[in-house]
């Protein structure tokens, strides 16, 4: 009798470390975390990062780069790996990247790199390949309760600054790096997509240009991005774009592609350098 309790015993015992290896696995390559009611690690970075197992939600509050591990063939491959990755600021730009050439199924386009849009989440999964197609996109969705959002940037400068840019649903807006004056040459209002957009994105444009002495102008363009232009700046409208001191710029914008629109406020305020640049991007 005291033989057979010591086996039931030996077998509890080798069921308890299973159970704590791995689930349906005895060489897990990922970890989870079960408190009651299930539970995900939920983890604010004001950094750049490198993904690992101990990750599944990851929150930036500032902008960076969250580099996906490199695949693992055999013991430890990670299969399955979901990653939540969220941008927690309007003008933070988030960065998700591959490691050793990786790629990342964006409905059908390869990418290796792409940007999460402001007050975005994406979940990205792993195919459990060892190399190539490693990932895939399986959710994006705006975490804003009433899918809208607006961002603003407003700086003081000689010329426009290139590097100070406002992010609003896939597209993103500066001044050009020259400064205000008389056109042609002066400063202009610039878009371009912050992800690729995989087909073409046709939006249109209408512009009302407020001038500070002589009226104003109203113009309507076209624009088209593709997967081989969308990252190029262009400027709005398409011509006579430069704006003079003290002159204000409303742009409305519909991107009839994804049925979205867009009011973009661009203002020049200053007789004189230092200028002051006001960028006012909403989405609804």
């Amino acid at each position: 009798m005291k033989n057979i309790l010591t086996l039931f015993a030996i077998i509890g015992l080798l069921h308890i470390s299973k159970a704590q290896v791995g689930i349906n696995t005895a060489s897990p390559g990922s970890t989870l975390d079960v408190r009651g009611s299930f539970a995900t690690p939920l983890q604010s970075v004001t950094a750049s990062t490198l993904g690992d197992k101990n990750q599944s939600v990851i929150n930036f509050t500032n902008s960076g780069t969250f580099t996906l591990p490199a695949a693992i063939s055999g013991e430890g491959n990670f299969g399955g790996r979901e990653y939540q990755i969220r941008n927690g600021g309007y003008s933070n730009v988030v960065t998700i990247q591959t490691s050793n050439a990786e790629t990342i199924d964006n409905i059908g386009s390869l990418v290796s790199t792409f940007n999460v849009p402001g007050g975005y989440i994406v979940t990205i999964k792993n195919t459990g390949a060892t190399s190539g197609n490693t990932w895939m996109i399986t959710h994006m969705t705006n975490t804003n309760v009433n899918q809208s959002n607006t961002s603003q940037i407003i700086y003081s400068g000689n010329i426009g600054d290139t590097s100070k840019t406002v992010i609003v649903g896939n597209f993103i807006f500066r001044f050009s790096g020259v400064a205000p004056g008389t056109p042609p040459g002066s400063v202009s209002p610039q878009i371009a997509m912050v992800n690729n957009p995989g087909t073409t994105v046709n939006i249109n444009v209408g512009v009302n240009q407020q001038y500070s002495t002589d009226g104003f102008e109203y113009a309507n363009n076209t624009f088209s991005f593709t997967p081989a232009n969308y990252s190029t700046f262009r400027d709005i409208p398409a011509t006579g774009a430069h704006m003079a001191p003290n002159e204000l710029n409303i742009m409305n914008l519909v991107d009839t592609t994804n049925g979205r629109y867009y009011r973009i406020t661009f203002y020049v305020s200053g007789s004189s350098a230092p200028y002051t640049f006001t960028i006012v991007a909403e989405k609804f």
